[in-house]
């Protein structure tokens, strides 16, 4: 249950959802990896180590800002992700806190 469809400007895209860890903390981080090429299209979370604080198992910030084809609510529909009511900021972003609900392959 890692593959997800997503509509790009009238195209779908077929990804991949992997899980890794940031180096710096440990935190989860998920990629999504185009699965005709096996690029990396997109990595859905950002480390924000400042803000570790808030995360419990299997939960990340999701990176909302970059979110230009609607990938967060694909992920949420599909019933990988849920939103929790944590919220982590830098600068004058914010970034929704997600509870990852599913195994993904670890990367």
């Amino acid at each position: 249950m890692n593959k997800i469809n997503l509509n790009v400007f009238d195209e779908e895209v077929k990804l991949e959802l992997f899980a890794d860890t940031y180096f710096s903390n440990h935190s989860l981080a998920i990629e999504a990896i185009e699965e005709e090429t096996g690029e990396n299209y997109k990595t859905v979370s950002v480390n924000l180590p400042e803000c570790s604080y808030l995360l419990e198992d299997n939960e990340f910030f999701f990176d909302e800002n970059n979110d230009l084809f609607n990938i967060k609510d694909v992920m949420i529909n599909a019933g990988i992700m849920a939103v929790t009511n944590k919220v982590g900021a830098s600068g004058f972003c914010q970034y929704p806190v997600c509870k990852l609900l599913v195994d993904l392959p670890r990367k």
